[in-house]
């Protein structure tokens, strides 16, 4: 599958787009089985030069949402393994084993899958909640004790 996207260009700290490239990178990332066997994904992507000379950053890989930089694992793989625990009953080394990830991938999967689930549940994004108890409110059945 060949597909291209124009933000995959764009250097990641100062967002202008580049249009001088320096090399090639081939990339393995992992991603869901098809039909219970392993798919076998290759990514042949540019590395781009920064043209702002202000920018920190020389040079920088293409990166897509599904497939962050840096990452060996496809968004929809870590999707599938924090869902197999959160949704389906499984144990993270259960998953880990049905998905052919280490341990500490899957933990961090679930954990990223539980902290989605409580940002929808809440009504709003995890980082946004506010705590009652810091704020000098009781929860409910929490007030003084009578005698």
């Amino acid at each position: 599958m060949v597909h291209s996207h124009e933000q995959a260009r764009c250097c990641p700290d100062c967002g202008v787009r580049s249009g001088r490239p320096h090399s090639w990178v081939r990339t393995r990332p992992r991603d869901l089985p098809v039909a219970g066997r392993r798919t076998g994904l290759t990514w042949t992507k540019r590395r781009w030069r920064c043209v702002n000379g202000q920018c920190r950053r020389k040079t920088f890989t293409e990166a897509l949402p599904s497939i962050p930089p840096r990452s060996r694992l496809t968004s929809r793989l870590r999707t599938s393994v924090g869902e197999a625990v959160a949704d389906r009953g499984r144990t993270v080394v259960q998953a880990a084993r049905d998905f052919e990830v280490s341990w500490p991938v899957a933990n961090t999967a679930v954990t990223a899958a539980a902290e989605a689930a409580e940002g929808h549940a809440a009504g709003d994004a995890p980082g946004d909640r506010r705590d009652p108890t810091r704020e000098g409110e009781v929860p409910p059945g929490r007030g003084a004790r009578r005698r």
